[in-house]
């Protein structure tokens, strides 16, 4: 009895899988003759020239064939048929929606969309569609053509005021503002080129750590950004820089040094200096300069002509500066490590970096890129040029500025009087005609 059992359990199991098999068959058998009668119908209809009916019975075919993908095209074809006045439009677009995503390889499929958005001038859209098939398609000409164009779209506005004295962005300032002047009076706009102050101060600094440096008759103190005092030096204060790392530059007697959160000074004792950044600052002391740490001692004991630093005092925001010595600049990391040297002998002439692609370097009278870790990213070739951000390098051609990919392939070509870097807003500076400007781009990654 007990192996009559399991013989007739499988009896019962190979029955029920012969049901199963034919029930699949006979699924797949009435599957493929409802396929079969749409695509009659739809064949009919197109005969006939009536679109309408046709797609409709295409699109039922589709449903039961979503892998079809000739029958995908003939979908699109005939809603770009039936598109003449623009009814069709969102049904032809999730069309050519459906064949990008079927077989992304091919370059039609692609196309179609990027001239679609194109030709309305949506930008923004085209753009996307020409990133997405370039990680497809990096070779195609075309589409390396287009983005070149999109590119080199820009925007200009007024600065708006008589002075821009640069943006501030520090590793922990991810907000920049700067500092601007009209009539002598002082002011801070926003990234967005909004006022945060109007130009009503005797004196005034970029915000950063919540405050911002202020001088309003004849003192200088930090405010909030509603206007409310906030720290106030223990010595009355010549000139106050922005905070980062916890200290701030001020100018106490004559002479630099650095005021803290709770308003203490500290070792006002150089003759000029930076503000910090990563953890070092450049000071100079006896008429040389040097890098010293929180700890206000000096980096590796390297001693510098000079060092590179922007408009606030900022010369390492990216982990690495530029000092000179024996004549020429060199790239150091913040612990005083030489990382052009295996590169090259120097440069004679540098700009700060304005993001981690390269920084613009001047060598045998021509300017070219370096990388941040002191390799050469493209050889000096340039009247003049800046730093690279967003992929976008300002150079100089025959008097005038334009911009560059990290290619060598020109986006912006040369219009400008002067170009500086962009900031981490898509903001460069430019001078048309003598007029101070800001260019903004309209696509950047």
């Amino acid at each position: 009895m007990g192996k009559v059992m399991p013989l007739a359990i499988l009896m019962v199991m190979i029955t029920l899988l012969f049901i199963s098999w034919g029930n699949i068959s006979k699924y797949n058998t009435r599957i493929k003759a409802q396929f079969n009668g749409y695509m009659t119908a739809a064949q009919e209809y197109e005969d006939k020239q009536i679109y309408v009916d046709a797609v409709m019975q295409y699109e039922k075919a589709f449903s039961l064939k979503p892998d079809d993908y000739d029958l995908a095209v003939k979908i699109k074809d005939l809603y770009a048929t039936l598109n003449n006045g623009g009814q069709y439009i969102e049904q032809y677009l999730a069309a050519c929606e459906k064949l990008r995503k079927m077989n992304p390889e091919i370059a039609e499929n692609h196309y179609v969309l990027i001239n679609y958005y194109w030709d309305q001038e949506a930008y923004d859209t085209a753009y996307e569609y020409l990133k997405a098939a370039q990680k497809h398609l990096p070779d195609d000409e075309e589409i390396k053509a287009k983005i070149r164009k999109i590119k080199g779209m820009y925007t200009t506005m007024s600065v708006g005021h008589e002075e821009f004295k640069g943006w501030c962005f520090t590793e922990e300032n991810q907000n920049g503002t700067a500092v601007v002047v009209t009539d002598g009076k002082y002011g801070i706009v926003k990234s967005n080129n909004n006022t945060l102050l109007e130009c009503l101060h005797e004196g005034a600094g970029p915000l950063a750590d919540g405050v911002f440096a202020i001088k309003v008759n004849g003192e200088y103190y930090y405010a909030d950004t509603s206007g409310n005092r906030k720290v106030v030096p223990d010595e009355p204060a010549e000139y106050l820089g922005p905070f980062n790392n916890g200290l701030a530059l001020t100018k106490v007697g004559g002479l630099y040094g650095y005021i803290d959160k709770k308003g203490k000074s500290h070792h006002i004792q150089f003759e000029e200096a930076g503000s910090f950044s990563n953890g070092v600052a450049p000071v100079k002391l006896e008429g040389k300069w040097v890098m010293i740490d929180k700890n206000f001692n000096v980096v590796k004991n390297l001693v510098f002509e000079d060092i590179l630093m922007d408009e606030y005092g900022f010369c390492s925001v990216y982990g690495v500066f530029f000092g000179k010595m024996d004549g020429k600049y060199h790239l150091y990391d913040v612990k005083g490590n030489n990382l052009s040297a295996a590169h090259c002998d120097g440069f004679e002439d540098a700009k700060l970096f304005a993001s981690t692609q390269p920084a613009a370097v001047k060598r045998d009278g021509k300017w070219g890129y370096v990388n941040i870790n002191g390799s050469i990213a493209m050889n000096p070739t340039f009247e003049d040029a800046d730093s690279f951000n967003f992929g976008y390098g300002p150079f100089k051609e025959n008097g005038k500025w334009g911009c560059i990919s990290m290619t060598g392939e020109r986006w912006i070509e040369p219009t400008f009087d002067h170009m500086s870097a962009f900031a981490r807003n898509g903001l460069a500076q430019v001078e048309i005609n003598g007029s101070d400007q800001f260019l903004k781009l309209n696509y950047y990654d």
